[in-house]
């Protein structure tokens, strides 16, 4: 599971007109790890793909966590160039894009935002490029889309479908399908961007003690509170205030609740 040293990692995202869609296509984004099946020998080097295989809805930003097994898999990190997918970045004319990467012993964290104006795409096409070497000596493992959210003009694309990947290491096995993880509470900021007070929603009741943490880009806190349930999912607001009364700086920050079992976030867009 994705841990906080990822989470330090923050962003959001900016942008888009929705784009005109000259064919038909569905409602909602696909995506998948393909291929989705393969089969390696110990010691081999392979590369998967995030991709949106089918054109949807229209999309400019999204953020996914990839899972995998680490006694049986080892990720080797690339550069930018060679780990980012064409989807987002080829179909903004400038090819203003913001991307960022980070990786745990057995996860990883992308966030990618188009950025020029009139940006969208509804693929299909390439997210994402993960390379793994095989360690284990034989048997079956799965690399699972832990978590995604695709965003379009500051609103969640709904629903998302997706599709994990199984690595046979050594003999060929007949697999059966990899089997769904459970998904966390969904988290989403109303409205955002925003230039006045943020409403922060939660589809689940949260437990404990939670609290909303919002950071900038730099993964510096800048507020911290104490959520305060009220009525149609809201669980805070935030002011755009830091916790000195401060207020913040235009631009990109993210914020996250902790309920104490799941670690939910979402990128958030402050406006003069």
């Amino acid at each position: 599971m994705i841990r906080p040293a990822i989470g330090a990692v923050c962003a959001g995202f900016l942008c888009a007109l929705l784009a005109a869609a000259s064919t038909a296509r569905a409602t909602g984004v696909q995506i998948a790890i393909e291929p989705e099946t393969l089969q390696v020998a110990p010691g081999d080097t392979f590369t998967v793909q995030l991709r949106v295989p089918v054109a949807g809805s229209a999309i400019n930003g999204y953020s996914a966590t990839i899972e995998f097994d680490p006694a049986a898999l080892k990720f080797v990190p690339q550069n930018q160039a060679a780990q980012e997918g064409a989807l987002l970045r080829d179909s903004c004319f400038s090819h203003n894009v913001y991307f960022t990467f980070s990786s745990e012993a057995d996860s990883m964290m992308a966030l990618e935002i188009m950025l020029g104006n009139g940006c969208a795409t509804s693929g299909p096409g390439t997210l994402l490029k993960l390379r793994f070497t095989a360690l284990a000596a034989s048997g079956l493992t799965y690399i699972r889309v832990r978590r995604v959210v695709f965003y379009n003009d500051g609103i969640y694309v709904l629903p998302v479908a997706h599709n994990d990947a199984r690595v046979l290491i050594g003999a060929l096995l007949s697999a059966p399908p990899a089997p769904r993880a459970a998904p966390g509470p969904r988290f989403w900021a109303d409205p955002n961007p925003s230039r006045g007070v943020v409403t922060f929603r939660s589809d689940v009741a949260l437990r404990g003690s939670p609290e909303i943490v919002i950071c900038d880009v730099g993964g510096r806190v800048v507020r911290r509170s104490r959520c305060l349930p009220g009525t149609n999912g809201a669980i805070a607001q935030w002011d755009g205030h830091d916790d000195s009364g401060r207020s913040v700086a235009p631009g990109i920050y993210s914020a996250m609740v902790i309920d104490g079992l799941h670690r939910s976030r979402v990128p958030i867009v402050r406006l003069r």
